[in-house]
């Protein structure tokens, strides 16, 4: 793949992501607006249609990793494990971003 090429699908997913930021903003204020109904109705669960909307509280129990560190530094080690990831990313070159 040639250098322009790349810079091309650079900014083909910029400006997807633009796009992206932009739905998720939208969503986001829609689902506020249904929370903001469902609280103002007293509800946690709502039928709109052929749609059930559910919005009720959970609850998990997980571990304190911080304090378990803090209090049991050695049980902590022993029972940490390594994860990988490899994520993807762009950074802007502010030095070559204007060239």
């Amino acid at each position: 793949m040639t250098i322009r090429t790349l810079k091309s699908k650079v900014v083909k997913m910029q400006e997807l992501q633009a796009e992206i930021d932009k739905l998720k903003a939208q969503e986001e204020s829609i689902k506020d607006a249904i929370k903001a109904e469902m609280t103002q109705q007293n509800v946690d669960e709502l039928e709109v249609g052929a749609n059930i909307i559910s919005w009720k509280l959970r609850q998990s129990k997980r571990i304190d990793t911080s304090k378990l560190k803090s209090e049991l530094p050695d049980l902590a080690e022993k029972y940490s494990a390594i994860t990988e990831s490899r994520p993807f990313c762009i950074l802007i070159n502010k030095k070559k971003a204007h060239a």
